[in-house]
């Protein structure tokens, strides 16, 4: 998912596809800047996601590592989420 957003980010502001918050549709230039920004963080948190899904995976049993893979992944995603919005405080 983050690959195929940094390759195919939405080009115009949409209700249904991108990084949506009010503050990214304020207009093209601020929607195309969090766009490229939430690609970026989100393909740079999959990364160590991805391997610590594999560790849970073999160091533990499956509930467990459902769990564990679902937390790191909303952690990275609220990192991500984190890093957009300050960049785009710098923006204004």
């Amino acid at each position: 998912f983050p690959f195929y957003f940094l390759k195919k980010p939405p080009r115009k502001i949409n209700s249904i596809y991108g990084y949506r918050t009010p503050r990214s549709t304020k207009d093209q230039e601020t929607w195309d800047l969090a766009n490229r920004t939430w690609a970026k963080n989100l393909f740079k948190y999959s990364v160590p996601v991805v391997i610590v899904q594999m560790a849970l995976w073999v160091l533990y049993d499956v509930g467990t590592s459902l769990f564990g893979g679902c937390a790191t992944w909303l952690l990275a995603i609220g990192l991500a989420f984190y890093e957009t919005e300050k960049r785009l405080d710098d923006l204004n």
